[in-house]
């Protein structure tokens, strides 16, 4: 089977998390399926573009290929207050809807599915839901990482957008007196972020709370690094208003880590019994689980992998390209 892989400059492994990690694991683990990655021009069976960008329309080209698409989450359409679009986003958004009804769409939970359908008003039967997997590296360890992190502290990977609630998290890490680890780029370059923007205001609380509490702040941190700082955290905490997934909450299980988790969207499905749940509008309900977490020590899980992930994509191929 031909695939063209279309990738963007967020989908490319270079964007470190997220998106570029399940682009990656697609290249890695498809060919052990049959899929031969070709070029647009060198008639492919069928076209996926892994990542979706709802502010541009640029790349949004029918074709005579059987295409799909990968819409990780529209949280940006679900929370428009805190992610106001323009008149060209609006007008690129109005154009995609019409583009959209003619693919065949790929998500990685019942949450996004509930969320494309709602805001994008793409029908079910396009709709098809594959969960992503966690890297084998994310395994239980002894070895202590090369920085020197405090005894005790909670933990979050990846980005500060508003959805993350970074500011809930960061108040119940500073009443609770727990030093708070930040691992991405966000919070190693929060100072030079414009707070004046609409998506970016939250930025001056977090900057706030932060100068009265301990935080570290590690940016970007390969891979084998990252696992040693998972198991040598106290508690990981993912109290985000929404996630179209949650792929750091899948490595917590996996290292054995205690996990803090929203009772909201995607993450109950991801993470099952292992975690310890929060409203996660709720200040007192998110310090609550902290500290009940604080004193379990869970079994590690691995109930999710890249090769399925992987196995499960190519079902779908096979289905849109023998209708």
């Amino acid at each position: 089977m031909k695939v063209a892989l279309i990738e963007s400059s967020k989908s490319s492994g270079h964007a470190g998390r997220g998106i570029g990690v399940y682009t990656e694991n697609l290249k890695k683990y498809l060919p052990k399926y049959g899929v031969e990655f070709v070029t647009q021009d060198q008639n492919p069976d069928l076209i996926h573009y892994p990542q979706w960008d709802y502010l541009s329309a640029d790349w949004l080209k029918l074709t005579n290929f059987p295409t799909i698409l990968t819409i990780h989450d529209v949280i940006p359409l679900e929370f428009p207050k805190h992610y106001p679009l323009g008149i060209k986003s609006q007008i690129n958004l109005f154009f995609q809807k019409k583009y959209l009804q003619k693919y065949n769409i790929i998500t990685d939970s019942y949450a996004s599915i509930k969320s494309i359908h709602k805001h994008l008003d793409v029908p079910h039967s396009k709709l098809k839901f594959i969960f992503l997997g966690v890297d084998p590296l994310y395994k239980p360890t002894n070895q202590k990482p090369k920085t020197s992190l405090p005894k005790q502290f909670a933990l979050h990977i990846g980005g500060l957008n508003w959805n993350k609630n970074i500011v809930n998290l960061s108040k119940a890490c500073l009443d609770l007196k727990l030093p708070l680890v930040i691992v991405g780029k966000d919070g190693q370059n929060i100072d030079q972020f414009n707070t004046t923007h609409p998506e970016l205001q939250h930025f001056a609380e977090i900057k706030k709370i932060w100068s009265k509490m301990n935080v570290i702040r590690l940016g970007y941190v390969e891979t084998a690094e990252l696992v040693k700082i998972m198991n040598a955290a106290s508690v990981y905490c993912s109290v985000a208003f929404a996630e179209g997934f949650g792929l750091p909450a899948l490595e917590a299980i996996a290292c054995g880590t205690p996990l803090v988790a929203s009772n909201t969207h995607s993450l109950p499905e991801i993470c099952g019994d292992y975690a310890t749940y929060c409203d996660p509008h709720d200040l007192s309900s998110i310090k609550t689980a902290i500290k009940k977490t604080l004193l379990q020590k869970p079994t590690p899980q691995r109930n999710f992998s890249w090769e399925e992930t992987a196995r499960q994509t190519t079902l779908i191929y096979n289905s849109i390209l023998h209708k």
